[in-house]
């Protein structure tokens, strides 16, 4: 419905919308109706308003095929002051007549953390000077409540949100901004008693779960490090990404030898392991095993690690592995290739790892899970920083967990250069706030670092090569002065004996 008031040059103006829910019953938002000055809306009476049903067009005298209804009465919580309480009924003297353009429909009464896609339908304005001629249609990402709590810093249990990256609703859409909307998103108020609780979101904390097993095949690029136990059974505690035959990616906290936040909390290795005691094993799917053990898998040992020199959790949270042997590509095993376009991820992308599903339980099998992705927008407002160099995604459904840490988060259609069939990696697994998002160090990033390191040499071994070249290059220098000083003595002497 389009409530339409009449201008000085008797053309009808649409104002706000509204949602039939009876034949003679419509739900609109208060402001759009209240006597405040103070609001989006300014007063109008209601005997200059008309309700208007099947009609598409923002600007129109009397037609037809629409059907114009004065409006009764209109009734809100007298607790109302904008946002709060912003929901507003009203009832027309004549009923509307059902028919293929005009209809009612029924409100929500569970409450529920909306996800995916809903329609939004108005006649707002498109930019702050120009007003749509015609009635718009747009898909609206919705946000779960806990983001939307972090978003507008208020306890948002009585609304729900969508983000503003693509399109959005109102006078004009301003990126997380409350604006004069014409749709109502209408939701119960039931299971409201449930109070916010701010300390559950303000550090970064541990918790694939709520995923699905995965089968061979599916994803031939996961790595799982392993590192032996006391019962002689080796354990995955980091996950890892093939990018070439004897190349792996990962996350840096993983092999670090400093203590910190993620490793305490993230599953990241202790300093007491060293590479000599890790296995990169691909193409199995079991979380514990033997040694070489199932006959599908490929046990290598690893040559060594390079990570930036500027890596602080969870800043530059990458690391580049070197395995002795090379694995060989089949259908269990393979590479993916990584991204190397910078673009706002959206939608769903896959996640894989053999990490923990509560905060007790390890998985006992590689899991999979698709996780719904955050424009950058919405990540530097959760996490309060640039994440420019992450990828972040939902925590509603499902995310990672710990012991995932290091694993592939992987998109299709992405318009990246390098995709191909299987997608293409975007993410390392890094960190998460917990029952809010997950972050991944972005790949694309840090592309160049990558492909500059392909030499399998770690920094000290770069470092040690770096002071003998300079310890060889000393002493030849010295030992070819010595030397000709020597033969100059020699020289010297030879013309004394021979004049």
């Amino acid at each position: 419905v389009g409530f339409k008031t009449r201008t000085k040059k008797n053309i009808f103006v649409t104002f706000c919308g509204g949602t039939i829910i009876a034949p003679t019953k419509i739900i609109s938002a208060a402001h759009c109706f209240t006597k405040d000055e103070n609001v989006c809306e300014k007063n109008r009476p209601l005997s200059h308003i008309y309700a208007v049903a099947g009609s598409l067009s923002n600007y129109e005298i009397w037609t037809s095929t629409s059907q114009w209804r004065k409006l009764k009465n209109v009734t809100y919580p007298a607790k109302y002051k904008f946002p709060y309480h912003d929901i507003a009924i009203l009832f027309t003297y004549l009923p509307f007549i059902y028919n293929n353009n005009v209809n009612e429909i029924p409100i929500a009464v569970k409450y529920v953390n909306y996800q995916g896609k809903c329609l939004a339908s108005g006649y707002g304005r498109t930019s702050p000077t120009t007003r749509s001629s015609k009635l718009l249609l747009a898909h609206l990402e919705l946000i779960p409540i806990q983001i939307c709590n972090i978003i507008f810093r208020r306890n948002m249990k009585r609304f729900v949100c969508t983000s503003s990256v693509f399109t959005d609703v109102g006078k004009f859409p301003n990126m997380l901004k409350f604006s004069c909307v014409t749709l109502l998103f209408l939701i119960s108020s039931s299971h409201l008693n449930t109070t916010y609780d701010h300390n559950k979101i303000n550090g970064f904390v541990p918790r694939v779960y709520n995923g699905w097993p995965a089968k061979l095949g599916d994803v031939p690029y996961q790595v799982g490090f392993k590192i032996r136990s006391k019962k002689n059974r080796y354990f995955t505690f980091c996950g890892g990404t093939i990018i070439a035959p004897n190349k792996i990616i990962s996350a840096a906290h993983c092999f670090t030898k400093k203590g910190n936040l993620c490793e305490r909390w993230c599953g990241g290795a202790k300093p007491k392991r060293s590479l000599s005691r890790i296995y990169a094993v691909a193409g199995s799917l079991r979380n514990s095993g033997t040694l070489n053990k199932p006959s599908t898998s490929q046990w290598r040992k690893l040559k060594n690690v390079t990570y930036p020199a500027k890596y602080k959790f969870p800043n530059y949270d990458i690391a580049i592995l070197f395995t002795y042997l090379p694995f060989i590509y089949n259908n269990n095993v393979n590479e993916i290739p990584i991204a190397v376009k910078y673009v706002n991820y959206y939608g769903k992308c896959l996640v894989s790892g053999y990490g923990r599903t509560s905060p007790t339980k390890r998985s006992k099998l590689l899991l999979l899970a698709h996780l719904d992705m955050f424009p950058i927008q919405i990540c530097n407002i959760i996490f309060r920083r640039n994440m420019a160099n992450f990828v972040c995604t939902s925590r509603a459904n499902t995310s990672t967990g710990k012991g995932d840490s290091g694993g592939p988060l992987v998109c299709s259609s992405t318009g990246d250069p390098n995709e191909k069939e299987k997608g293409v990696l975007v993410g390392v697994v890094s960190g998460s706030r917990k029952n809010v998002a997950s972050f991944f160090t972005r790949v694309s990033s840090f592309s160049k670092y990558i492909k500059r390191n392909s030499c399998h040499i770690n920094r000290i071994d770069s470092l040690m090569l770096v002071i003998s070249s300079c310890l060889t290059s000393y002493l030849m220098d010295s030992f070819y002065s010595v030397m000709i000083q020597i033969t100059t003595i020699r020289r010297t002497d030879s013309k004394r004996q021979f004049p």
